[in-house]
């Protein structure tokens, strides 16, 4: 799938809970925006939403590489493949290879 990255980052730290150190690589991903409507509230536009990501761990120094180097101030096409994590998140797993796309 094709994702717009805008950024391409690393938080670390030390886990409040068990005083583990801990690193997590996340991405920020503009997505088409999508209205919202419920009996509270509503939300219309146009254009993109930001949206942040979390990159699997083995997937996370290719990932960080792949966009440093297409980074020229302005985001970034990238194929990307996702998966849905134990709590139903996506998480950024890997590149799509040419063998696994499909013809439209």
């Amino acid at each position: 799938m094709k994702f717009i990255v805008a950024a391409a980052f690393t938080n670390t730290g030390i886990a409040k809970a068990s005083q583990q150190p801990y690193s997590m690589t996340r991405a920020l991903v503009l997505m088409p925006f999508t209205d919202v409507e419920n009996s509270n509230f509503q939300s219309r536009g146009e254009g993109f939403s930001a949206v942040e990501l979390s990159v699997a761990s083995s997937f996370a120094t290719q990932f960080q590489n792949q966009f440093n180097s297409s980074f020229k101030g302005s985001p970034v096409q990238m194929e990307l493949v996702t998966s849905l994590d134990r709590e139903g998140r996506n998480v950024i797993v890997g590149l799509e290879s040419p063998q696994n796309k499909t013809a439209a």
